[in-house]
């Protein structure tokens, strides 16, 4: 089965939330000329490309995609495929947060935990919000990470456009409900990518840290949850 044909769709990829496995998922309900960005493109970008060359797509290009993906804000997804259906997952702040640190030690293993946060506050702080608070394509909140009262007020706005919104800890759950809607059967050989810390390995006050930064993430995810 195939996705309805009168309609696209464009997943927004939050960051740590399982968003690859559910990439991978998409990839097998849509044919590769339909992605954009497409493995082939991927593998040519070493990842998704940036908002600059997203939004530089030829439209007659473009007007043959039913599948857009990527680390892209809501408004990037709004202002390319407007009449789109938005699919994204949510994640618990603090478990999202502490999956990202991990992730980046991995990377720079010489680099504590602690030193890691305070290095990318952008990338941690409020970071869900920042995907949804922008309304001009300037990016202003994605790009800078400053979040106030005003911006999770208009994030939780656009989150209630999105077509669906997906939990990352009802992973399973959120899986059936988005193919049942999408009309399809997802292939079920693909399985969720996994960290394998423990919550448990970070101190007290790392933890009380973590939740002081994503306050306003924190209302989002809970409301989201409602």
């Amino acid at each position: 089965m195939v996705p309805e044909i009168n309609h696209r769709y464009f997943f927004i990829h939050m960051p740590k939330t399982g968003g690859t496995s559910i990439r991978q998922m998409l990839n097998t309900a849509f044919s590769q000329k339909e992605i954009l960005p497409n493995r082939r493109e991927m593998k040519k970008y070493n990842g998704y490309p940036s908002i600059d060359k997203l939004l530089a797509v030829d439209k007659n290009i473009l007007e043959h995609k039913r599948l857009a993906r990527g680390h892209y804000p809501f408004v990037v997804a709004n202002t390319l495929m407007p009449e789109s259906r938005k699919i994204v997952f949510l994640r618990s702040p603090v478990e999202r947060t502490v999956s990202f640190l991990h992730h980046m030690q991995r990377r720079s293993p010489e680099q504590s935990i602690e030193s890691i946060l305070e290095s990318k506050i952008r990338k941690v702080a409020n970071r869900q919000v920042q995907f949804f608070a922008d309304n001009e394509l300037g990016c202003q909140v994605f790009k800078s990470g400053v979040v106030t009262e005003d911006h999770l007020q208009m994030a939780l706005c656009n989150l209630e456009k999105c077509w669906f919104v997906g939990i990352s800890e009802r992973f399973d759950e959120s899986m059936n409900l988005c193919q049942n809607m999408l009309g399809i059967n997802f292939d079920n050989t693909v399985t969720r990518n996994q960290g394998n810390y423990q919550k448990t390995q970070l101190s007290d006050e790392l933890m009380e840290r973590i939740k002081q930064l994503n306050q306003f993430d924190l209302i989002f995810y809970n409301t989201a949850l409602s």
